[in-house]
C-alpha cells in the first residue's frame, strides 16, 4: 500500500456534543430582555396617557381649588358627626396647600412658629392679615395637638377665617397683577 494514498483516510472523531445549554441560556437572556423592554414601553405609555388625562382640578387656580376642597370637606359631614379634630386637620391642610400653591411657600413642612414671621415677610400679608393667619394656625394647633374640644360654632368660625384669608389674598394677588 502506498503511504501517500492513505493520507485521505482520517481517524474517526469523537462524539460532537451540541451546546444546548448555551443556546437555552442565550434564548432565555434575550427573551427576558425583550420582555423587560416590552414592559418598559407599556409602563411609559400608561404614564403618558395618565399624565395627559390628569386631574381637572389641577388646572384650577389655587383659590378655586381651595374653595372646592372646602366644599368637599363640608360634604363629608365631619362637623355633624362631632369629629372636630379630624375636620380641623383637613381644614388646616387645605389652607396650607393653598399657601404652597399660591406663594410657592413650603407650608406643609413648616410649623406655625416657623411660618408666623413669613406671613408678612415672604408672602406679603398685611399685619392684620398675618395676625389672622397666625391666630388661625395657633387655634387649629390647639385642637389638633392639645386635644382642645371646641364647639361647632368655633370650628365653623375657623372655616370662615380660612375663607376670609383666601379671599383677601386672592384680592391682593389680583390687585398686584392689575398694577403690573
Amino acid at each position: 500500500m502506498n503511504v501517500e494514498a492513505m493520507q485521505d483516510i482520517l481517524d474517526i472523531e469523537g462524539i460532537v456534543h451540541f451546546p444546548w445549554a448555551k443556546i437555552w441560556a442565550l434564548l432565555a437572556f434575550f427573551g427576558g430582555a425583550l420582555l423587560l423592554l416590552a414592559l418598559l414601553v407599556l409602563i411609559l405609555r400608561w404614564r403618558a396617557k395618565r399624565k395627559g388625562r390628569g386631574d381637572p382640578d389641577e388646572l384650577l387656580p389655587p383659590h378655586k381649588r381651595a374653595f372646592l376642597e372646602l366644599d368637599r370637606l363640608d360634604r363629608k359631614g365631619l362637623l355633624e358627626k362631632g369629629e372636630f379634630r379630624k375636620y380641623v386637620f383637613f381644614l388646616s391642610e387645605i389652607f396650607r396647600r393653598y399657601l404652597e400653591e399660591r406663594y410657592a411657600y413650603p407650608a406643609l413642612e413648616k410649623t406655625t412658629n416657623e411660618m408666623a414671621p413669613d406671613f408678612t415677610r415672604k408672602m406679603g400679608f398685611s399685619k392684620s392679615l398675618g395676625e389672622l393667619a397666625e391666630g388661625f394656625f395657633r387655634r387649629t394647633d390647639l385642637i389638633k395637638f392639645a386635644r382642645f374640644q371646641p364647639s361647632v360654632d368655633e370650628v365653623a368660625g375657623e372655616r370662615g377665617k380660612v375663607v376670609e384669608l383666601i379671599k383677601a389674598t386672592m384680592v391682593v394677588e389680583e390687585k398686584k397683577s392689575e398694577a403690573a
